[in-house]
Parts: C-alpha cells; sequence; structure tokens
C-alpha cells in the first residue's frame, strides 16, 4: 500500500468530499468486481468517473532516485485521475468507498483496496459495511 497519514484534532475532521459528500459505507476486497463502476474527486482532475477494470493486479511504481515499488493486490480501473489525484477516495456511484487512489498512468488508475487501507493504517472510512 502506498499512501500517507495526517494529524488532525477530532473535533477538525471530516469524512466530506468535495462533489460526492461524506462515504455512506465501506466495502469488502471480497465484495469488489471487474466492472464495478466508481468515481472520485481528485485535486487535479475534480470530479470523474471510470470502470474496474481488474481487482487483484500486481504493479511496479517507478519512484525515481528511490527505486521501484512492487505493489500487490491492487484495484485497476480506467484512467480516472491525473497527477495530484493521489489520496483521493475511491466510491461506488452510491458513495461506497472501495480504494485510495496512489498511482497511474495514461491508460490505468490505481487503487489500493479500502479494507487493506484500514487495516494497515486502522482509520476507519465509514460506519458502515456494504
Amino acid at each position: 500500500m502506498d499512501a500517507a497519514l495526517g494529524s488532525v484534532s477530532f473535533q477538525d475532521a471530516t469524512r466530506q468530499q468535495y462533489f460526492s459528500g461524506a462515504p455512506r459505507a465501506w466495502r469488502r476486497r471480497a465484495n469488489v468486481a471487474v466492472g464495478d463502476l466508481v468515481k472520485k474527486t481528485g485535486r487535479t482532475t475534480n470530479i470523474s468517473f471510470g470502470r474496474i477494470v481488474s481487482v487483484d493486479a500486481v504493479i511496479d511504481v517507478d519512484y525515481g532516485t528511490a527505486g521501484t515499488a512492487r505493489f500487490r493486490d491492487q484495484i485497476l480501473t480506467t484512467n480516472i485521475s491525473a497527477g495530484g489525484d493521489s489520496g483521493s477516495l475511491v466510491t461506488s456511484y452510491d458513495n461506497v468507498a472501495t480504494g485510495l487512489l496512489f498511482a497511474g498512468s495514461s491508460v490505468i488508475t490505481v487503487v489500493n483496496h479500502i479494507e487493506n487501507v484500514r487495516a494497515l493504517l486502522r482509520v476507519e472510512i465509514a460506519e458502515q459495511l456494504a
């Protein structure tokens, strides 16, 4: 997984997403499927819509002088992002969290499964499971 954490006072925290509102639930890996429709709101491309093309991809990401990292168990979508959109929450059209966007190209977008993000970072995305 490729993600970052920040610290914020609890009273200042929000799950609201510009254009989309708060995620109403999150989806387990086992329930994410090829063909699912997704959306995200990102800093660079604002809101965009796509489709999942793989749910268990292995990809190599080049981090320049830091080297190349291999990521397993990744979601691939049609291209819904550009540089600067990393960290965007990817949801279904009805705001169920699916993953966290972290890489992409002119062809695909790479997304960490939200179940893995929750477990590894110990963060809560939404209170319900869908």
